[in-house]
């Protein structure tokens, strides 16, 4: 207490920024194996025998960390009754654990495995991360600062593509010695992480939904303004009054998760985040993880491949620094709407560009494809900002953890699927075969947002509960309309 009254502002962002880092920014970790692959093939092909199942063992690498992911979000579920804290904690040392095992790939006489159990690990520590950590950036500030530190993650996941793609050069760890260290880079502060998060209190809406009121005192002391405590307590005190008195927050076994799913004031923000989380930048997937393949089999010269890949991260991550700072001034709907169609016109002109390069007025498609690709990139980080932080923003307090857990399970099982047969069909049937049915999924994604979602910026979550229940129950009227007029 007898810090400055402006402390708390560097105490949460300490702590915003170490969730981000054990969170999101370990999608660096899909980044760099992507400049890596063209490196590792001689080794590969000495540990397999033949390209084939090299590819094969290196699409399993490269998948195994949304599976992970995919675990990580759904144990959060029951991690939920220890609260915030202790499931970060967790977290930062499986990815710590992780990098380790991703450096002795090349020490140990075991092929890939140490680098695939590796990434299973840091894909479980930052998909547990992801919800956990969402939960508590949502709890943490006051509303006013909600969407800031909700965007932060957006701009980790950026940052940390371009630090997979910047390690991985050739003229820095992307070597046939050095490569496994570039796999590793991306955990090094995790233990950094981990010591912020062990002198940081829970978040104060958890302490307060569970009568911990002494100790929320001095977590709001820690992390907010003085003149915003009394909202933060006021919007909880909300909440729990307009629950039933059989519904009050108390520690979650199988059978309470079960019964949530009998609730529609559950199922309907459950349905969105997951369709929100599931079908979000989903041609993101072929840059991210095989860009500089795609670059190759375009004409991009072997050499220049690795830095039009890094060249392609550079603008999204500017942008996500610049919109985590506006994000707050710009409706959440419009901002997932108008860049997702912005990423079907980039995939479509992609597709044309790859099959009719003089169309475009390219004399190939080296340049084009290398420069769409890009502005792809920038679209799905606009994008990205709303729905990250819309997610966590849809649920009541009592669900945030467990809808978010299963938005977020959505999305990993969706980029496990994708990342695993994604390098085959570019390889097989070409790019724009491949691009084309993300062209489709993304403007019935934009049309569902316009269509689906509620508007959630500067809102207090009661207030959002009330309007996504008017919402469901205008939509089981109209139902029940419906079926009259049909019998």
């Amino acid at each position: 207490m007898a810090a400055p009254s402006s402390a708390w502002k560097w105490r949460s962002s300490a702590v915003m920024l170490s969730i981000g880092f054990i969170s999101f920014f370990q999608v660096y970790h899909d980044s760099v194996v992507d400049n890596l692959l063209p490196v590792t093939e001689p080794w590969l092909i000495e540990q397999y025998g033949s390209l084939g199942a090299a590819h094969t063992a290196w699409s399993l690498l490269v998948s195994i960390r949304q599976i992970g992911e995919f675990i990580g979000c759904i144990l959060s579920i029951f991690a939920d009754r220890y609260g915030r804290k202790i499931p970060l904690l967790i977290n930062a040392a499986s990815i710590t654990v992780g990098g380790i095992l991703c450096a002795a790939v090349s020490y140990l006489p075991l092929s890939l495995w140490p680098a695939i159990v590796g990434r299973l690990l840091i894909g479980f520590g930052a998909g547990m991360a992801q919800v956990v950590g969402s939960a508590m950036l949502a709890e943490i500030p006051a509303t006013k600062n909600r969407g800031c530190f909700l965007g932060t993650l957006t701009m980790w996941s950026c940052v940390g593509e371009l630090g997979g793609m910047s390690s991985s050069l050739p003229v820095a760890l992307g070597t046939p010695d050095l490569w496994p260290w570039a796999m590793t880079v991306g955990t090094l502060f995790a233990p950094i992480a981990l010591l912020i998060l062990m002198f940081a209190p829970d978040s104060p809406r958890y302490l307060l939904d569970n009568g911990r009121r002494e100790e929320a005192r001095d977590a709001l002391k820690f992390y907010q303004s003085s003149e915003d405590w009394q909202a933060c307590v006021e919007d909880v005190e909300s909440e729990r009054a307009e629950m039933d008195s059989g519904e009050k927050y108390r520690p979650w076994g199988l059978h309470q998760i079960l019964d949530r799913f009998k609730d529609r004031r559950f199922i309907y923000p459950m349905v969105l985040a997951s369709i929100l989380e599931g079908f979000a930048h989903v041609d993101d997937w072929v840059w991210l993880s095989y860009s500089t393949k795609v670059f190759l089999l375009s004409g991009v010269r072997d050499d220049r491949a690795p830095y039009a890949s890094l060249f392609m991260s550079i603008p999204q991550a500017i942008v996500a620094i610049v919109a985590t700072v506006v994000l707050d001034r710009f409706s959440r709907r419009d901002i997932m709407i108008i860049p997702t169609l912005g990423s079907a016109l980039c995939a479509a002109a992609a597709i044309i560009s790859v099959s009719l390069p003089v169309t475009l007025g390219f004399t190939s498609a080296t340049n084009s494809i290398v420069l769409l690709a890009t502005a792809d990139l920038v679209m799905t980080t606009l994008a990205s900002e709303g729905i990250y932080a819309v997610v966590p923003e849809l649920f009541g307090q009592r669900d945030r953890v467990l809808g978010t857990a299963l938005a977020g399970a959505t999305q990993n099982l969706t980029g496990s699927l994708i990342t695993m047969v994604v390098l085959k069909l570019v390889v097989t049937v070409g790019c724009a075969y491949t691009l084309a049915p993300f062209v489709v999924i993304n403007i019935c994604y934009a049309i569902f947002i316009w269509a689906k979602v509620p508007e959630t910026g500067g809102k207090d979550f009661s207030l959002i509960g009330r309007s996504l229940q008017a919402t469901e129950e205008n939509a089981s009227a109209e139902r029940l309309i419906a079926d009259d007029e049909l019998y």
